[in-house]
């Protein structure tokens, strides 16, 4: 029988036994990163023990053993990711240097690294807040974290006045609401290839260093407005595109199959693949429906709204408040429909000329605001429409959060409006 070394015995010593243990690689973080690795190629929707064990190079029980359920290894990967962002809050936002230093440090660091890794940043951060909207424990935690970006940024607005860089008369509320939603939304332009790192850092960088007249929030006045009239007869094809919209605004595009789609819609179960092949086929078709009711919502109250700035803020600020239940599913196949442009080349143009058009439709009121003398001849229409649509999207993704009210949602683009437009 041949005898165990044991530690001081001259087989093992303690200094190996403890440098053994130091290179012995952590298994969790192994399985995080992996699973990460899962969600920036497959979505949060394609996390599966199989999967995860395959990319870890481990046995498909391991997983398990340290995360039980997927609803576990979900909460470990959101809290991995949401560590880096505290860090990355910590290291900018706190501090005693001057606060819109600060402000511009901040809002740098998160376009900040090669073009892959910023990618894969705003990827896991759009695919976290899309699956908060249909996991309520991830909700709670993804809000709280949202919350806390919102009073650091506050906090330092507040520094800010107090050292005389921004107006007494500015609330700070609605100057983090719109720099949160800047960031995000450019994050958003960013996964669909409208901006570049480098441009939404720029771009950031002028709605902070440039515009520190931040305007007081005016009282809203949101047009009483009758919905748009149901559309007549619909064929069957619409029927059932508009079934998979109520489908995905509930469930995500995880709750689309076909079966469901028939039973939703009232039709055979046969008839959905019959006019769609495949789900990809259901899915572009209703992606593009639901795009032409959001445009012909939009076209129908600006038509009965004579004046163009109306308009303007009518079209970014007030239909959410005014109808939420009513925009909220558009909102929802939207950033859906990111976390598939997020990864396909060809539905990445489609978002990219989704969002373009609503860039020209916008540009398009700007420029006669600006003929028509209502705004400054000065005033950049391109930058301030890019500016606007940031703003708008993440703002409005914190809104499906539930951290901001649809009102106050509404204050933030108001205000946005006004500074960018140079309105007193």
């Amino acid at each position: 029988m041949v005898a165990r070394p044991t530690i001081g015995s001259g087989g093992m010593s303690r200094h190996h036994l403890r440098v053994t243990l130091e290179q012995r690689p952590d298994r969790r973080t192994e399985i995080l990163d992996a699973a990460l690795r899962v969600v920036l190629r497959d979505g949060i929707d394609g996390i599966r023990s199989q999967a995860v064990a395959t990319e870890a190079g481990v046995s498909v029980a391991l997983p398990h053993y340290y995360y039980p359920t997927l609803d576990d290894l979900t909460q470990a990967l959101w809290e991995r990711v949401e560590e880096t962002e505290r860090t990355r809050k910590q290291v900018t936002l706190a501090g005693d240097g001057v606060p819109l230093e600060r402000l511009l440090a901040f809002v740098r660091s998160a376009f900040e690294g090669s073009p892959e890794v910023v990618h894969e940043r705003w990827m896991l951060r759009t695919e976290f807040q899309r699956r908060a909207l249909f996991d309520p424990a991830l909700a709670t935690q993804v809000r709280a974290a949202e919350r806390r970006r919102l009073d650091g940024l506050e906090a330092v607005v507040v520094d800010a006045q107090a050292a005389g860089e921004v107006p007494a008369e500015a609330n700070p509320v609605l100057i983090a609401g719109r720099i949160a939603g800047a960031l995000d939304g450019f994050g958003v332009m960013l996964l669909v290839d409208l901006v570049t790192p480098a441009e939404a850092s720029a771009a950031l960088e002028a709605l902070v260093a440039g515009h520190r007249g931040w305007q007081r929030p005016r009282a809203l006045a949101i047009p009483t407005i009758d919905p748009p009239p149901a559309e007549d007869a619909a064929d069957r094809r619409t029927v059932i595109l508009d079934a998979a919209i109520r489908l995905i605004a509930r469930e995500g595009i995880a709750g689309l199959h076909f079966p469901e789609v028939a039973d939703e819609a009232g039709v055979s179960r046969s008839l959905p693949r019959y006019y769609y092949p495949t789900i990809a086929d259901l899915l572009r078709a209703t992606f593009e429906r639901d795009e032409d009711i959001a445009r012909r919502r939009v076209e129908w109250r600006a038509g009965r709204i004579d004046d163009e700035l109306g308009r303007l803020r009518d079209a970014y600020a007030h239909a959410i408040a005014a109808d939420p239940e009513g925009v909220r599913p558009t909102w929802v196949l939207w950033f859906e429909y990111l976390r598939i442009a997020a990864r396909d080349p060809a539905e990445r143009r489609r978002a990219n000329a989704r969002l373009a058009g609503w860039i020209a439709y916008d540009s398009g009121i700007l420029r006669a605001l600006k003929r028509a003398g209502r705004i400054s001849a000065t005033i950049d229409i391109d930058a301030a429409e890019q500016r606007l649509l940031a703003v708008d999207n993440g703002a409005g993704a914190l809104w499906m959060l539930g951290v901001l009210t649809p009102e106050r949602y509404a204050e933030v683009l108001d205000a946005t409006i006004d500074d960018e437009l140079g309105i007193a």
